[in-house]
């Protein structure tokens, strides 16, 4: 083997053990950088599908797809105020923009009429 041959060699598995620790260590920094700082996780007992924010009343409304209804949570302590019976599996949720109105779309609904 050639001198040249060699370095190259090594200069490429100097560069594959560089990536490897540079994916391990943003891998680690993502998950302890990041983790934490989305928000917090609040209870719904059910499947969340989609969410709208009302600040003006302070909730953000929840489509629970699992139990059929729109729930209620508060955004100051994070507890389901109250909840909505809705048709079968709610989707999505958006509020109008003068906040008077909350459409809900629903997934598979056959229902005529």
């Amino acid at each position: 083997m050639t001198m040249g041959f060699v370095r190259w060699k090594e200069g490429l598995r100097r560069a594959a053990l560089l990536a490897t620790l540079l994916v391990i260590g943003f891998a680690g920094v993502q998950q302890n950088a990041f983790g934490g700082t989305v928000g917090k996780v609040v209870a719904i007992g059910g499947q969340s599908s989609d969410l709208a924010l009302d600040e003006a009343r302070g909730v953000l409304y929840v489509a629970n797809f699992t139990a059929n209804r729109v729930d209620v949570v508060s955004t100051s302590d994070g507890t389901v105020q109250s909840s909505m019976n809705v048709a079968s599996q709610p989707v999505s949720v958006a509020l109008s923009p003068d906040g008077r109105y909350l459409m809900v779309a629903h997934y598979g609904n056959y229902a005529s009429g």
